[in-house]
């Protein structure tokens, strides 16, 4: 029997790729999440800080026994990834473990962040340790927008959680402290950015490119001083914070920028306000705004890291795919 190698795909795979992860998914080609463009755009469009192909295989005999794709993070200072789009074919036992180790080994620190049972059973044995909590907070807008597009079984069952989500939407919007103000652009710029800026203008415009979702890019200003960077995914009405990145971070500061993201997000015609956070400022100025938290993962950390002694982690969606995600038939958090 011929060894298992590794390597990185190339576009013009990109069909064989998505037929490989529909029939392990077990889902049709047609899927949200194997679109073509969304494909080429996770795998193989340039992004600044990771060079090449980010779709990697491992074969045998020119089959597919493998496949993840990399999503780069800074950590610290320091080169980490996801390892997203991560399948094995069950013909291949330990093929899918295989090939993420191989993956690890490119950088300093692994992450991952919930997954299926099966896989956060694999991540401890794996070498993986828990280090927070990636938090999913909810904040309802407009309740009865939802009504028609949702689909829970019963009129009743829609009916009564349209209700709640009622309830949840008549605390008012928090109010922009003085001296706030916000700017919306279309591309980041240098000048747009604090020189100790996590994200690069680059980043943030390919970040921004997602063929999935309509983005919007906005820079926070403090009494007319860059104060950072904010992201919003438009996925129908529910709107997704997508990356939120302070210059300071003082409480306060993250209560405005939640207050600011949550006004945007409504005059973008949202019905509600998805974020996750695994930082607990960003997560106290969430729950003073009005936002429901709905469910937690646990965060998984391999490398230098990994023995429990990382500062607190600043995670957004933007930091894995969750921000693109598209779920048929689970429109809304709530």
């Amino acid at each position: 029997m011929p060894p298992f190698t590794i390597r990185p795909t190339e576009a013009g795979e990109s069909l064989r790729v998505r037929e490989f992860l529909a029939g392990i998914f077990g889902t049709g080609i047609d899927a949200p999440s194997l679109r073509l463009d969304l494909i080429r755009w996770k795998y193989y469009d340039a992004r600044p800080d990771w060079a090449g192909s980010r779709s990697y295989v491992l074969e045998r005999g020119g089959e597919y026994a493998a496949h993840g794709c990399v999503w780069p993070m800074r950590l610290f200072g320091v080169d980490a990834c996801q390892i997203i789009d991560w399948a094995g074919a069950p013909k291949a036992a330990g093929a899918g473990l295989l090939l993420r180790r191989e993956i690890e080994k490119r950088v300093t620190v692994s992450v991952g962040i919930g997954g299926s049972e099966d896989s956060r059973k694999v991540m401890p044995r794996a070498g993986y340790k828990t280090v927070a909590a990636f938090r999913t907070f909810v904040r309802v807008l407009r309740p009865f927008r939802q009504f028609g597009r949702r689909t829970e079984p019963t009129l009743l069952l829609r009916a009564a959680k349209t209700a709640r989500a009622w309830l949840w939407s008549l605390p008012l919007l928090p109010r922009t402290p003085a001296g706030w103000s916000v700017d919306a652009v279309t591309r980041f710029r240098d000048e747009d950015l604090d020189t100790g800026a996590v994200r690069s203008p680059e980043l943030l415009n390919y970040l921004m490119a997602c063929p999935a979702v309509r983005m919007h890019g906005y820079v926070l200003r403090k009494n007319g001083q860059i104060a950072g960077q904010l992201l919003l995914a438009d996925v129908d009405s529910q709107a997704r914070i997508a990356d939120l990145q302070l210059t300071a971070g003082e409480r306060e500061d993250w209560a405005a920028a939640v207050g600011l993201a949550t006004r945007l997000a409504a005059q973008n015609g949202a019905s509600e306000v998805v974020a996750h956070s695994s930082f607990e400022p960003f997560s106290d100025a969430l729950r003073a705004a009005a936002y429901r938290e709905r469910g937690s993962e646990p965060v998984f950390v391999k490398g230098a890291w990994g023995d429990g002694a990382m500062p607190p982690l600043h995670i957004t969606p933007a930091d894995y795919d969750d921000f693109f995600a598209i779920r048929p038939g689970q429109p809304f958090a709530t």
